[in-house]
């Protein structure tokens, strides 16, 4: 069976706006996220983000390690530790907040996360720690 020119006409505008329907909906489409039962949008952050951050307090300086997962936006996970040697009160301090963070910021989307103005009594790492977060969105 011979197939003219228009039938090739045909198949070729067919596939031209198969690729342009294709590429209009990859940059526009909503997914479910269904582990977490968020929509997010196309093109969301997606990496591990590691920092140092140091900040001021009453004898000095101390500086603490974040480290955040993020998949589509979504923060899948965080922590945070000293670096290098802290006295004893900041010790406990950035391990109660390294404890808190998981269930104030896991599973929900990066741009909307803003930590209260202390968690487990600890201001200075809290603030750090959400400076650091909105830097990342």
């Amino acid at each position: 069976m011979k197939k003219g020119p228009k039938y090739a006409i045909f198949v070729v505008v067919a596939i031209v706006v198969l690729l342009i329907v294709f590429a209009v909906y990859s940059k526009v489409t909503v997914s479910k996220n269904p582990a977490q039962g968020v929509e997010i949008a196309a093109g969301k952050k997606t990496g591990i983000f590691d920092a140092n951050e140091t900040y001021a307090y009453h004898a000095g300086t101390n500086t603490i390690n974040i480290d955040v997962g993020i998949n589509q936006g979504i923060i899948s996970n965080i922590s945070v530790v000293a670096v290098n040697q802290v006295d004893p009160i900041s010790a406990h301090y950035i391990e109660a907040v390294n404890a808190a963070l998981p269930s104030l910021v896991v599973g929900k989307p990066l741009s909307k996360v803003s930590l209260p103005k202390q968690i487990s009594g600890s201001s200075l790492t809290t603030t750090t720690v959400n400076s650091y977060l909105q830097s990342l969105d």
